[in-house]
């Protein structure tokens, strides 16, 4: 009797798993897109797209009000302590009150994005699938200047926020730390943090407080550090995704009249400009080869008018696009 040969199915590898899951985000941080963005703001639980299935839509949900909720809690203390503790004392006041319009300038915009979260999908999509990517050159040359700023953005955000955190390390002088003493009646006035609070019947300056208000700056910062980042690049973004159709565009607009041709020198008619889709016209032969040339002028006057139409298409779905932007943006 022939012998049956049990084979196991191997099971993939831990590092196989891990590599597979972020395989992905490596991706968006060599070229960073708007789907990269969005996917931060989710993750970060600033705003809920809603594109999972309902019991994970309502988790979402509910980290998102968590996150909220010690968003504004911070919020709430920075500004209780610049209306209360900082205005006596003006160098401490400035500084407190350039935080506090920033990040309410910050939050206002996250604001937005949750509000119209289901337009933001919308046109994330639309930039996805639909727009052109006819010419690599161009797509290849944009993707550069996209992850420039976007890093450039990043290491300046970061750089503020690791700022931010090692100045609660800088010893105060003596005249300092009795400015403190006096003004905020603190037991330690010499322990700083990374910006000024003030919670109610706490001293913030006691060692079993002290280190865990500390902590929680730090998930702040971090947190706002990707608010940040993700709300400055945001518009830049689609700015540049703009400019690239639109290049695109005037590329094929100095087409127009001009015969068309590939790489090979063939002579080419466009079926789909967006996509860069055309045919090849070969040599004809029988009847075709003796067709007049009133015909053949009648054929490429027939084709341009329907690449004119193509044109007219692109441009009509680019201005449809910046007027969703505009209804975001604006309204």
């Amino acid at each position: 009797m022939a012998k049956r040969r049990c084979t196991l199915e191997k099971k993939p590898k831990p590092t196989a798993k891990v590599v597979k899951r972020i395989a992905p985000l490596i991706s968006a941080l060599d070229v960073p897109s708007i789907r990269f963005l969005t996917d931060l703001l989710e993750r970060c639980g600033l705003v809920n797209f809603y594109r999972q299935d309902a019991r994970r839509n309502r988790l979402q949900d509910l980290y998102c009000r968590l996150q909220h909720s010690l968003l504004l809690f911070f919020m709430a203390v920075h500004f209780l302590s610049t209306i209360t503790r900082a205005v006596h004392y003006l160098p401490v006041f400035i500084e407190c009150f350039f935080e506090d319009v920033v990040m309410f300038n910050f939050y206002a915009q996250i604001c937005i994005y949750r509000r119209r979260h289901r337009q933001i999908s919308a046109l994330t999509a639309i930039m996805e699938k639909s727009f052109s990517r006819a010419n690599e050159g161009i797509v290849r040359a944009d993707a550069r200047v996209i992850r420039t700023v976007f890093y450039l953005f990043v290491m300046a955000v970061g750089g503020v926020a690791v700022a931010t955190l090692l100045v609660a390390l800088i010893p105060l002088t003596q005249a300092e730390t009795d400015i403190r003493r006096q003004l905020y009646n603190m037991k330690y006035p010499e322990r700083l943090l990374p910006s000024e609070v003030k919670i109610p019947f706490v001293d913030e300056s006691e060692l079993p407080n002290y280190v865990f208000i500390f902590v929680f700056f730090a998930y702040i910062v971090l947190v706002s550090l990707i608010l940040a980042a993700i709300t400055i690049n945001m518009i830049p973004f689609v700015t540049i995704h703009l400019r690239r159709q639109y290049s695109m565009l005037c590329n094929f607009v100095e087409k127009l009249g001009a015969p068309h041709t590939d790489l090979l020198g063939n002579e080419i008619r466009y079926t789909d400009i967006e996509t860069n889709a055309y045919r090849v016209c070969g040599n004809s032969i029988g009847v075709n080869a003796r067709a007049t040339r009133q015909r053949r002028e009648a054929e490429r006057r027939l084709y341009h008018r329907n690449y004119v139409k193509q044109i007219i298409r692109f441009h009509q779905k680019l201005l449809a696009f910046q007027n969703e932007v505009r209804e975001i943006a604006f309204n």
